[in-house]
């Protein structure tokens, strides 16, 4: 299991879990898209 996790400057955030890590690689380029620069996108297993 992958989670993906959203850290901007008030603090991180799980906003969403994928099972493979291909899944988690395009949820993570996803999420950087729709939630722009001021978040870093990451992804833990």
């Amino acid at each position: 299991m992958y989670k993906i996790i959203a850290i901007s400057r008030y603090g991180r955030e799980t906003i969403d879990t994928a099972s493979t890590k291909k899944e988690a690689i395009f949820l993570a380029n996803e999420y950087q898209i729709a939630y722009g620069s001021e978040f870093s996108i990451i992804i833990k297993q």
